[in-house]
């Protein structure tokens, strides 16, 4: 399975840890990381995935910089709008860290696309959206927030993880 990852371009060392410990746990479960191919969380994640001897998946804009050195598959997207794209597609799972306006973006459109699935997609698979965050608080604000945006349905369209452990386990979970 092929599980994008969602987080800033800049974060805390405890959040990159976080991230890197995700990729290696999503490479030990199985599973391609699929990320914005950028630093930050990005890079962080790509870490852990590729010394556990996994594959990255990274999905960059045309001239903006280069992948970071952990992503084995660089994805050259010409506009924002075909990489958010290509991230949504390329993703049979999304798990979402603490990032900034980029990370909620794509968090509401992983939560769009499983609203609408059935409508323009009959038949399709579910893609889990998971938020993956240790701070209770913090987590709670997040879910807060999405819901007074997406309306409280959408609590059963996403998962919410304190721990990588707990994120990569809503994977395999029914």
């Amino acid at each position: 399975m092929n599980v994008t990852v969602f987080g800033g371009s800049t974060c805390t060392d405890a959040v990159g840890r976080m991230a890197e410990e995700l990729g290696r746990l999503l490479v030990q479960a199985g599973h391609t990381v699929v990320t914005g191919g950028y630093g930050g969380v990005m890079s962080w994640v790509s870490k852990g995935a590729r010394e556990a001897g996994g594959e990255v998946i990274g999905v960059v804009l045309k001239g903006i910089s280069e992948p970071n050195t952990f992503v084995s598959h660089p994805y050259v997207a010409a506009s924002y709008w075909e990489r958010l794209g290509e991230l949504m597609e390329r993703g049979d799972a999304y798990i979402a860290l603490p990032g900034n306006t980029g990370t909620s973006a794509e968090i509401l459109d992983a939560l769009n696309f499983e609203t609408k699935r059935e409508k323009f997609l009959p038949g399709s698979p579910e893609k889990k959206v998971i938020l993956l965050c240790p701070h209770d608080i913090e987590r709670a604000r997040i879910l807060d927030g999405l819901c007074l945006l997406v309306g409280a349905d959408f609590e059963s369209l996403m998962l919410s993880a304190a721990t990588p452990q707990e994120a990569v386990a809503y994977l395999t979970a029914e």
